[in-house]
């Protein structure tokens, strides 16, 4: 008989699959597809809509004050290579993030 044809007794403290801990054939195998548990909700961060909106509203305001106190947008002085130039122009980077080109020399 070859290896492969011999019947593999399973360990009976191993259940056969992940799902079977403690169901039986019928009855509470709806309730076992769900992986989630009532105890994975205190894991959960859960906020209400309207603090969420206070929120948003709180760090649109921050993110006003630090752009504001920079006055001129960045510019990228340092040359770049023409071929890193042209990929970031295809990706649609604005000008002045890509700078001015090294020279083919």
């Amino acid at each position: 008989m070859k290896a492969s044809n011999r019947h593999c007794r399973r360990s009976a403290t191993l259940p056969r699959e992940p799902n079977e801990m403690n169901s039986s054939r019928r009855g509470n195998s709806g309730r076992l597809r769900n992986s989630f548990s009532a105890s994975d909700n205190q894991l959960m961060r859960r906020i209400v809509f309207r603090d969420w909106m206070a929120r948003r509203d709180a760090a649109r305001a921050r993110l006003a004050r630090i752009e504001g106190a920079f006055r001129d947008p960045y510019v990228r002085e340092r040359p770049r290579d023409p071929e890193e130039a042209r990929l970031l122009r295809e990706r649609g980077t604005p000008e002045h993030l890509i700078g001015p080109e090294r020279n083919k020399s």
